[in-house]
C-alpha cells in the first residue's frame, strides 16, 4: 500500500522466531513478525490480509523418474494470518513433491546442489506473486524454469508457463523439450528464460530477470512476456541484455514502470532504468 515493507526474515535474534515475515512501516511505528515456518526466498501480503510464503523442508526417499530414490528439498507454498505467533497456525497450500502432478526428475546440473530445506535441489522456488483474477499464487521455480499458478482454494495447479510440462505455446515457435533436457531452452526466437527471478505479474503479462545460466552464451537479461489464458499462448514482447554481456547467476529482478523498466543487476551492484526502445535513462552503480 506504499506505507511499508514486507520482507522475509531468516536471522534469529534473541527469542525471535528463526523464520518469519516482517511488516515494517516506513514511519517506524509498526514492526510486526508473522511466524512463517521454514520460510525462504520470498513472501507477500495477500489482499485478504493473510501472509503467504515459500517454504522448504526435506522429503526423504522420493522416487524419481529414473526409478532411483533421492532425498529432495521439498518446496512448499504456505499461508497464515498476519501476526501469527505459532508455527501451528500455518497451512500448506501446495507441495512440489506431493501436489505438482509430475514425478520428480533430475532437472539440470543444479539438481545435485543442496536446497533450502536440505536434500537435493529439485525445484528451487524463488519468487512468489498473487493473481487476483484466479485467486492464485504464482510461483517461479528456478530449476524447472516454470511459472506455476496454484489455486489458493484447492491447492491444484491451474496452469504453467515455461519449463517441462508447460501449458502455453510460444507464438514465435520456440518449443520447450518435454523430457529431462527441458533446461536447454535456447531457440531461434530466444523466448524462454533460464533460471530466472521475478516479482511482478499482471492479468496478461509478467516480467522476468532471466539470469541466463544455461543460455549460450550465458548472458543475463530482463524480459517482458504477454500471455493469453484462454488461448494458452505466450509471447516475448521486450528484452534488454546486460550491456557488459555478463552473467548474474544469482538474484536479480526487473519491474515494469509506467513508461520504462527498472532492472536490478544484483551481483553487478547496479540498477538501470531502461525505456522500451532500450535507452538507458539512468544508471546507479555501487
Amino acid at each position: 500500500d506504499g506505507r511499508g515493507l514486507v520482507f522475509m526474515h531468516q536471522v534469529k535474534r534473541g527469542d525471535e522466531a528463526e523464520n518469519g515475515v516482517r511488516i515494517a512501516s516506513f514511519d517506524g511505528k509498526t514492526y510486526e513478525l508473522t511466524v512463517a515456518p521454514e520460510g525462504h526466498h520470498d513472501a507477500l501480503q495477500l489482499p485478504d490480509g493473510r501472509i503467504a510464503w515459500v517454504a522448504a523442508t526435506k522429503a526423504t526417499s522420493v522416487l524419481l523418474e529414473d526409478d532411483t530414490r533421492a532425498d529432495l528439498a521439498e518446496d512448499l507454498l504456505r499461508e497464515t494470518d498476519a501476526g501469527a505467533t505459532s508455527a501451528d497456525a500455518a497451512s500448506t497450500v501446495f507441495s512440489f513433491v506431493d501436489d505438482y502432478g509430475h514425478t520428480p526428475w533430475r532437472t539440470c546440473s543444479h539438481f545435485d546442489e543442496t536446497g533450502a530445506g536440505g536434500g537435493l535441489d529439485y525445484t528451487h522456488a524463488n519468487s512468489l506473486m498473487y493473481d487476483a483474477e484466479e485467486d492464485a499464487l504464482l510461483v517461479m521455480s528456478k530449476n524447472i524454469d516454470a511459472l506455476v499458478s496454484v489455486s489458493r482454494e484447492s491447492g491444484a495447479v491451474n496452469w504453467q508457463i515455461g519449463g517441462r510440462y508447460g501449458d502455453f505455446v510460444d507464438v514465435d515457435g520456440d518449443p520447450v523439450s518435454d523430457d529431462a533436457t527441458a533446461w536447454d531452452v535456447d531457440g531461434p526466437a530466444h523466448t524462454w528464460w533460464s533460471h530466472g527471478h521475478m516479482s511482478q505479474a499482471w492479468s496478461d503479462g509478467f516480467v522476468v530477470f532471466d539470469n541466463g545460466y544455461h543460455h549460450e552464451p550465458a548472458v543475463s537479461r530482463a524480459v517482458e512476456y504477454r500471455f493469453d489464458r484462454e488461448a494458452r499462448t505466450v509471447e516475448r514482447v521486450w528484452s534488454f541484455e546486460s550491456e557488459a554481456g555478463q552473467l548474474n547467476p544469482l538474484l536479480g529482478d526487473v519491474r515494469k514502470l509506467e513508461d520504462s523498466y527498472l532492472i536490478s543487476w544484483t551481483l553487478q551492484g547496479m540498477l538501470t532504468e531502461v525505456t522500451p526502445t532500450g535507452e538507458v535513462v539512468w544508471r546507479a552503480s555501487a
